[in-house]
């Protein structure tokens, strides 16, 4: 085998690895305000109320609030949140992109369903979970949610998530996310430093 087929196998096997740096967590929603949103620090939360922009929404033209019949409002979640599915006024699917990448996502998920798929995708790879799982409940159990959280490993950002059910609905709330800078945020910040090494510089100078 020559070095170049060997350096192809390597290559693979690394992305192999790194493809499976995201990691998963779920807290489950026990009644309290806390556990309904997330508790990583530095993160930026989009509640809805109202919307704040962490990211690019592919559709938020219908919001839902309270209990409509075909979908129901998450445990934990006040004012609007994100639905999607077949059923009702909200779209079929959801999809939230960032930027230059994100470093976590967390979000409150509303009685976790076996027909709720999320997909995460990142520069590496791409992730489904459906509702059993992130969590071991019922289906259609409305009492019920879970604040997950999807953080990026080493050499991996995500790029987006999407939203998608095959019944009745997918409900979602408090959206968060920690963003990766964008390449001019990192343009900026290396020429204030060389700014004020130069100062620095001509300082001592002087």
């Amino acid at each position: 085998m020559n070095r170049f087929k060997l350096a192809l196998i390597a290559s693979a096997a690394l992305c192999a690895l790194q493809a499976q740096a995201l990691t998963v967590s779920v807290t489950a929603y026990d009644g309290t305000d806390a556990t309904a949103h997330t508790q990583v620090v530095g993160a930026v939360e989009n509640t809805f109320d109202p919307v704040t922009a962490i990211g690019t929404y592919s559709d938020l033209s219908q919001l839902v609030t309270g209990t409509p019949g075909w979908a129901a409002q998450p445990a934990g979640s006040t004012g609007y949140y994100l639905s999607v599915g077949p059923s009702g006024d909200q779209p079929a699917s959801q999809t939230l992109s960032f930027g230059a990448g994100a470093s976590y996502f967390g979000f409150l998920w509303g009685s976790p369903d076996n027909y709720n798929t999320l997909t995460v995708t990142t520069n590496l790879a791409e992730y489904a979970y459906t509702g059993a799982l992130i969590m071991s409940s019922p289906d259609g159990d409305r009492a019920v949610s879970g604040y997950a959280n999807f953080t990026a490993g080493a050499g991996e950002v995500i790029q987006s998530v999407m939203w998608q059910s095959t019944s009745n609905a997918f409900e979602t709330d408090n959206h968060a996310v920690i963003a990766v800078p964008e390449p001019e945020t990192y343009a900026l910040m290396l020429a204030g430093l060389a700014a004020v090494g130069f100062i620095a510089r001509r300082r001592r100078v002087l």
